[in-house]
């Protein structure tokens, strides 16, 4: 899967070096999506760690807000 957003990032590396948080030298020595996500996601979105930008985007405290039944799935 990583090598799929690396593939997208290089089509897009025009846009992506706009940024000036982004360095695209680690962005292509990524192997590990969590390694993509340290290096995009969280610089993108000012998140410090993969791990606080996981956290933010879990549905968890949703669902444990939830004051009705919910049925779900794995």
């Amino acid at each position: 899967m990583c090598g799929n957003l690396k593939k997208l990032a290089e089509y897009h590396v025009e846009e992506l070096s706009k940024n000036p948080k982004l360095d695209l030298e680690k962005i292509r020595s990524t192997k590990y999506l969590h390694e993509f996500d340290r290096h995009v996601q969280g610089p993108t979105w000012g998140y410090p760690t993969e791990g606080a930008y996981y956290r933010d985007a879990s549905s968890v405290d949703s669902i444990q807000a939830a004051r009705i039944p919910i049925f779900a799935s794995k």
